[in-house]
């Protein structure tokens, strides 16, 4: 099966504190168009490349690896309130794909627990975060009855 179309690739930029890059192909080769503080990604989904997170666990240092990818993206100067949103976290020494945190009911314990997500419809990027464009559940309970559900991208 091929891959899904994506017409654009963004990244945390990792010089330019607080932006994101953008890429789209251009002659076959990708490179970067603009960059953005604040933007909304559709019909996303998420790419790690399994060599680029090796070098990372070997040389211990940080190097573009993860890709939140999109058919198509609009630059936003006011994001909304992250306050009920589901935040997305990619941590190479711990995960080896993007996962979503849910804090654990006790806040004392410092658990959190983490869901595989593959794509969304949408998802917000700000200040070098990700959150899905859905509102937030509100107890752990619940995370767990109703889990979002995976769709699989095959690469």
């Amino acid at each position: 099966m091929k891959p899904p179309k994506h017409n654009f690739r963004i990244y945390v930029n990792l010089n330019k504190k607080g932006l994101f890059s953008i890429q789209a192909k251009v002659n076959g080769k990708w490179k970067v168009i603009t960059y953005a503080q604040h933007l909304i990604a559709k019909d996303a989904f998420y790419k790690v490349y399994e060599s680029g997170r090796q070098r990372v666990l070997k040389q211990r240092k940080r190097n573009v690896h993860a890709y939140l990818m999109c058919n198509s993206f609009e630059i936003i100067d006011n994001p909304p309130s992250t306050d009920n949103l589901l935040r997305i976290r990619y941590n190479p020494y711990l995960h080896n794909q993007f996962k979503i945190g849910y804090a654990a009911p006790d806040i004392k314990s410092r658990k959190i627990f983490f869901q595989n997500i593959f794509c969304a419809k949408e998802i917000l990027a700000t200040n070098s975060k990700t959150y899905l464009l859905v509102p937030a559940v509100t107890d752990f309970e619940t995370a767990l009855k109703n889990p979002i559900k995976k769709q699989t991208v095959l690469f």
